[in-house]
């Protein structure tokens, strides 16, 4: 089955305040779940679970997720500096601990089609106020 990567694609907003550390991108060991990542527009030549922005400021990463139908355990896991993530529509599962210790992440978008969604995978969002669940989960 063919799928259109506009639709599959996962799209991040990080708030970046320190260009001397690397910005963890992906949960560690999560790369498998990615075929590609964009980070302000330039696809990168390979995915990988940090990367060193040459600014301070907000950020936009989209994913592309190898299954489009999931985001699979850790997959965001200890993506402190992670604000805001739009989920596309096609994703059906949310894996365990998918964005735990996601401090600063506060907006995130979660489709209709949802459901089910994994143990902890919410947990050490401090930032996050409020969740709207799908019916079907």
């Amino acid at each position: 089955m063919h799928y259109n990567p506009i639709e599959t694609r996962i799209v991040a907003k990080f708030n970046v305040t320190n260009t001397s550390i690397a910005t963890q991108i992906i949960g560690y060991p999560s790369v498998n779940q990615f075929s590609e990542i964009e980070i302000d527009g330039i696809v990168q030549p390979s995915v990988t679970t940090t990367y060193t922005f040459n600014s301070t400021g907000e950020h936009i990463i989209k994913y592309t997720l190898v299954d489009p139908t999931r985001i699979g355990d850790y997959a965001f896991y200890n993506c402190s500096t992670l604000k805001k993530i739009t989920i596309p529509n096609s994703i059906t599962l949310i894996g365990n601990n998918a964005f735990d210790t996601c401090r600063i992440l506060n907006d995130i978008i979660l489709p209709d089609n949802i459901t089910a969604i994994g143990g902890y995978a919410f947990q050490n969002c401090y930032e996050l106020t409020s969740i709207n669940i799908p019916s079907k989960v």
